[in-house]
């Protein structure tokens, strides 16, 4: 799951990619006027994140007020030449409809103030870090999805927030938030009231972007699960969609220090301490489609929860 800390307010760190500070400085007939200095609640990017019950939410900040072109409609009444008379959307709907589609993204509510810009790279992190953030800025340039693969506790979900909300508050794209787990849950949940599965993929299907959040994460890993995913990702390949993916599943099996592949039962291996590979867990039709659709990341650091947890533990109580 997610990884990386910092000094948070309640309401939130400014924008990922959006509007700074230093952009209120604008010239006025060549001659620069001075900046006036930005909400200091929404700190200049027109909307507050705040959690409310399960899910990360956003909301139009205040200081945005009434539009004046509109009244608050969100419309203007036009006419044309020959009379017609006609709605368009007003330019401040934009800012409304981004925060519509972070509220219809499903954040979990641990990652409402988890962004790219306050996740803690180290060394072993910085090059995925970087790589994520000039896809979040290059969207929709490249719709290859990205699979971030890695053990617990690396920053992995961390990471596809940070671009999720790039992506939905920024530039307005439709996002989707899935925990794999949790999406077998919604699935039989839905059998048993009577509904077909497809009213519960279609949104998975349809939305521009997806997150799948810990592939492979089950029970039974049977072949109704493979049949799910492959549905999913089949019809997401075929319209060309974009991914985005995690798992804690290995791309290989463990090897030993002279490189041979760990097997249970040899060496007095039980099977419960190996670790299934992505594929086995997947299948091989489905992982194969994955690595065509994404790009593979590969994380490779400490269980930042774990250490977090530690250094929190050894602090002298107050």
């Amino acid at each position: 799951m997610g990884a990386g800390q910092a000094n948070l307010t309640a309401n939130g760190p400014g924008p990922t990619f959006g509007v700074r500070p230093e952009h209120f400085g604008a010239a006025v007939n060549g001659l620069e006027r001075p900046a006036t200095p930005p909400c200091s609640v929404c700190h200049g990017s027109g909307y507050v994140l705040t959690v409310d019950g399960e899910y990360a939410r956003a909301r139009v900040c205040r200081c945005q007020g009434t539009c004046p072109r509109c009244g608050g409609g969100g419309y203007l009444l036009e006419m044309r030449e020959d009379g017609y008379q006609f709605y368009r959307p007003c330019s401040c709907r934009n800012l409304v409809r981004r925060v519509e589609r972070f509220n219809r993204a499903l954040i979990p509510a641990h990652f409402t103030f988890k962004d790219l810009d306050n996740f803690e790279a180290t060394e072993r992190t910085a090059h995925v870090l970087n790589f994520v953030r000039t896809f979040a800025r290059g969207y929709p340039a490249d719709r290859t999805g990205l699979l971030l693969v890695g053990p617990p506790g690396v920053g992995k979900t961390h990471l596809v927030v940070g671009v999720l909300k790039v992506l939905a508050l920024e530039k307005g794209i439709s996002c989707l938030f899935k925990d794999f787990f949790l999406l077998l849950s919604e699935v039989k949940a839905a059998y048993e009231v009577g509904k077909f599965e497809t009213e519960v993929l279609r949104p998975l299907t349809e939305v521009e972007v997806l997150v799948v959040d810990e592939l492979g994460k089950g029970r039974s890993n049977s072949d109704w699960e493979h049949g799910l995913l492959d549905e999913i990702v089949c019809k997401r390949y075929n319209q060309m969609k974009t991914t985005l993916l995690t798992t804690n599943f290995p791309l290989e099996p463990p090897r030993d220090r002279s490189g041979t592949v760990l097997r249970a039962g040899v060496g007095n291996l039980a099977s419960s301490a190996l670790i299934p590979t992505l594929e086995e867990r997947v299948g091989e039709r489905i992982f194969s489609r994955l690595k065509q659709m994404c790009t593979i990341l590969r994380i490779d650091a400490a269980d930042y929860r774990r250490a977090h947890s530690a250094r929190g533990s050894a602090r002298p109580r107050r």
